[in-house]
Formats: C-alpha cells, sequence, structure tokens
C-alpha cells in the first residue's frame, strides 16, 4: 500500500487511458452481442470493471436459477460466469470485462450457443 502513491504519480497517463479504451470497447462488445441473445439482458456497467446479465429462466426449461444457468454455462461451454445471488441479485449473473475483446467475443459466442439449446423453441 505504501507504494501506492509512487506507483500512480510515476505511471504515464496514457497507460490508465488505454486501459479505460480497452474495458469500454470490450462492454460495447459485450452489450450489443448479449443484448442479441434471446432471454439475456445486460446492463451496462457504470464504472466498474464487470457487467451484470439478466437471465429470463422462464425461457430455459430446466434451468431454475443463476447458479444453475452458471454451472451448466461452465460444464457445457467452459465459460465462468458469476451468478449474482451472492450480491442478492438472483437472476443474473457477472461477467468481467478487462479481458481482451476477442476473448469476450468468443466467450459471448459459446454463451449464445448454449442458450440456443436450452431455451424453449
Amino acid at each position: 500500500q505504501g507504494a501506492l502513491p509512487r506507483i500512480l504519480s510515476e505511471t504515464p497517463k496514457e497507460f490508465f487511458r488505454s486501459v479505460v479504451a480497452q474495458v469500454e470497447e470490450t462492454v460495447g462488445v459485450a452489450m450489443t452481442a448479449l443484448d442479441a441473445i434471446p432471454g439475456l439482458a445486460p446492463v451496462r456497467p457504470q464504472g466498474s470493471m464487470f457487467l451484470m446479465v439478466g437471465i429470463a429462466t422462464d425461457l430455459f426449461p430446466g434451468i431454475k436459477d443463476d447458479r444453475d444457468f452458471c454451472q451448466l454455462l461452465l460444464k457445457e461451454e467452459s465459460v465462468f460466469c458469476l451468478p449474482a445471488t451472492i450480491f442478492n441479485m438472483p437472476k443474473y449473473f457477472r461477467i468481467v470485462t478487462t479481458i481482451p475483446k476477442e476473448k469476450m467475443e468468443v466467450a459471448i459466442q459459446r454463451i449464445a450457443e448454449f442458450c440456443s439449446r436450452h431455451r424453449k423453441p
């Protein structure tokens, strides 16, 4: 903790701008792609590094809540998302937005395929 003031003062401002730009780009990609998946409702983050996504569980037979959704998603698609029940937000899951845009695109494609398989016709 003692090193933090020095780190912040000596880190070039461009580094911070670059990180913010990368996160904003990844969030934009995620919001657009997740919004196109029926049964999911992404919530744009307001200054955090995480994105919350609502799940219309009534559209996914056999998936009773966010824990089921995340557990099956990990098992079937190797995509880890955090059930938001632990944040007192049932029927939501949380994804990190600090990953590179390309990895986010792959993860969301897998989420889309998962939802397509599990969503009722």
